[in-house]
């Protein structure tokens, strides 16, 4: 006989240690029932607090609290207006934390100093955070822009274990924080979008450092002072499956840059949309060696011509393709080509680009679909085209 269900008093409730305590509050599946627990009386409220390992602030008397979350493993703060202060606490008082989501969604707010006085944090508040969290792996400062290089290299040298890491829109990133983030030897996800002032070198020290043979996935859009050697590096992380850079400016044209992604053959995903003087030979390079290739993402390389399509004519692992604002590509390329993916799932093009197919009944647009492949359009805006 299994006992499922017990009844235990309120007076019972409160005779127990903060032990005893504790491991009833473990023990409940429910959320909302471990919630309920911390009404019991102060003891209960002090336990729960003691071995949650979890917390969503929502506003920010929400850290009044963490003086007493010494188990807390997750913290996520997405778009709450944080100081230094608030960070020296989380330093202070988080010892065991893992997860740390700081992504500010309210952009406006990340950087200037508002009319009351506040601040938001930068570089003194993540060195405090970075001080003595070695357990730290997985870190957004998306959108965090007083964020620079002081921070995120205290990060880097502190915490070892680090897997994931996203800077996203931290513009004040440069160089100097790659090459200390190139010594993590755990870190598989970098994301590095609109970090302006990041250029070849850093790159390099990425290709060159302990990040070579972990890096998984890195996101380089809108690093706009790349350029084709920048690229080439990439070849030296043998690792690398997902690889994005898209709007990385006019610098990243040809086979020497691009085409240098030859040894990167586990890429799974790359997007090189927008790279508005991509070149088919660089595409061409790209077919011949990253056989692994699912997902390509071609959207608005107007220089491209049939001749990148046809590179992959029988290509056994592409199944999604992005073409929408190729307009040297013609409609009949892309009927005669598209057909010989074998693997293809999806296949999105421009509006009028779908209806002209459609006007031709071409018989490879319904041999596609009559393997079910998904052909889509959409409209790209002036905006999308401006850089």
């Amino acid at each position: 006989m299994f006992v499922t269900h017990i009844t235990i008093s309120s007076n019972e409730m409160e005779k127990l240690s903060d032990n005893e305590a504790g491991e009833v509050i473990k023990r409940l599946k429910n959320r909302r029932d471990r919630k309920t627990c911390r009404g019991i009386n102060t003891q209960w409220r002090r336990v729960y607090w003691s071995i949650k390992d979890e917390l969503l602030v929502i506003n920010r008397r929400a850290f009044e609290v963490l003086p007493r979350t010494t188990h807390l493993s997750h913290l996520s703060a997405l778009s709450i207006d944080l100081n230094d202060s608030d960070l020296e606490c989380i330093g202070k008082s988080c010892p065991y934390l893992q997860i740390l989501d700081l992504m500010m969604l309210n952009k406006a707010r990340s950087i200037h100093t508002t009319d009351d006085g506040f601040e938001p944090f930068g570089d003194r508040g993540l060195v405090a955070v970075a001080d003595g969290r070695r357990e730290l792996r997985d870190v957004s400062l998306r959108w965090r822009q007083r964020v620079g290089d002081i921070g995120v290299s205290a990060l880097a040298h502190s915490c070892h274990k680090l897997v994931e890491l996203d800077l996203g829109h931290c513009n004040r990133i440069t160089d100097e924080s790659l090459k200390a983030i190139s010594q993590l030897r755990l870190l598989k996800t970098l994301y590095l979008q609109k970090c302006r002032l990041v250029t070849n070198s850093g790159v390099s020290f990425l290709a060159n450092g302990s990040t070579s043979k972990s890096l998984r996935n890195l996101g380089l859009s809108e690093c706009d002072q790349l350029t084709d050697g920048g690229v080439l590096s990439l070849q030296q992380i043998t690792t690398l499956k997902l690889l994005s850079l898209k709007h990385c400016g006019p610098n990243i044209v040809n086979i020497g840059g691009i085409g240098g992604l030859a040894g990167a053959s586990q890429l799974r995903y790359l997007n090189l949309a927008f790279l508005r003087n991509i070149s088919d030979a660089s595409v061409i390079a790209i077919a011949r060696n990253c056989q692994n290739l699912e997902d390509l993402n071609l959207r608005g390389c107007r220089l491209l011509t049939g001749g990148a399509l046809r590179a992959f004519s029988g290509h056994m692992k592409l199944k999604f393709l992005f073409l929408t604002g190729c307009h040297r590509i013609s409609s009949r390329d892309i009927a005669e080509t598209t057909i010989t993916y074998v693997a293809l799932e999806i296949l999105v093009l421009d509006c009028k680009r779908n209806r002209s197919l459609s006007r031709m009944g071409s018989d490879g647009l319904k041999k596609l679909k009559d393997r079910n492949v998904v052909v889509t359009c959409e409209c790209l805006s002036h905006e999308e085209f401006r850089i």
